[in-house]
């Protein structure tokens, strides 16, 4: 229990430190790139309170987005797990078990890896044990995977509508204010 609490925590940990990083790369970028292409424009308060939240945003989902690549690159450890449980449990590899017979395997990976059980809580497993660990990995790695595209789709949807709002906020809602204005003096002015 404990060792799992501490893979939980040392995890998260470096999930959490790397997430909130590219989360302030990111919006350092987003600052640089809307600074420079509305040159003409100050950045408004308004605009960093978006950046504000915007940092938020990301910072969530990139502690996601990195655990989850992690999660990803783990796999073959995860199915090298699994196989060395039914070599300790002596169980031939072409064996066919039941559902009810795959759940302490089930129990056994959930004990070592305990981030496994939120995606493989509702797994059922029937076949050969040597199909197993694929099989569970792959359903895994697949749940992960749509996870990942989840949190990349909102951090891309977060940054577009902070780029809109951080622009309608530097034009204060007016479409082409922030343009400079040319002063034109009347023609009898000049003579």
């Amino acid at each position: 229990m404990l060792s799992g609490l501490a893979e939980i925590i040392s995890f998260s940990m470096g999930s959490l430190i790397w997430g909130v990083l590219i989360a302030i790369i990111f919006v350092a970028l987003f600052f640089f790139i809307i600074s420079n292409w509305y040159k003409n424009m100050p950045l408004t308060p308004v605009s960093y309170i978006i950046c504000a939240i915007l940092f938020l945003i990301l910072a969530f989902h990139c502690v996601f987005i990195v655990g989850e690549i992690k999660i990803i690159s783990s796999a073959d450890d995860y199915k090298a797990y699994i196989q060395q449980i039914f070599n300790m449990l002596n169980i031939d590899g072409n064996m066919w078990i039941k559902e009810s017979e795959a759940k302490p395997v089930l129990d056994s990976l959930f004990d070592h890896y305990p981030l496994l059980q939120h995606y493989l809580c509702d797994y059922s497993y029937e076949g050969t044990v040597a199909q197993m660990p694929n099989s569970m990995i792959d359903y895994f790695v697949s749940l992960v995977k749509e996870e990942l595209l989840y949190d990349i789709l909102w951090c891309l949807g977060a940054v577009i509508v902070a780029s809109i709002l951080v622009i309608l906020s530097m034009r204060d809602g007016k479409p082409g204010k922030g343009t400079p204005k040319r002063s034109y003096t009347p023609s009898e002015d000049v003579f």
